[in-house]
């Protein structure tokens, strides 16, 4: 039961930190001009919105349409 209350505790701060990544990388993103470091942080982008749809149980059936 003590690993359970720890994962679950856990979880905010990797969200938060998860999150702040995903605000970072689209910032970076935005602020630079070249398309070559964009494509460099939209893998990181998907990788990071993986994660997210993980988290909200956006898999399987549940996706949308227009996902890949």
């Amino acid at each position: 039961m003590d690993l359970i209350n720890t994962i679950a505790e856990a979880i905010p701060a990797w969200l938060e930190a998860i999150l702040a990544l995903l605000v970072a990388l689209n910032a970076i993103a935005a602020l630079t001009p070249t398309p070559k470091d964009n494509k460099a942080i939209g893998k990181a982008l998907k990788f990071v919105r993986k994660i997210i749809d993980v988290f909200a149980f956006n898999f399987g059936n549940a996706k949308n349409k227009n996902d890949s």
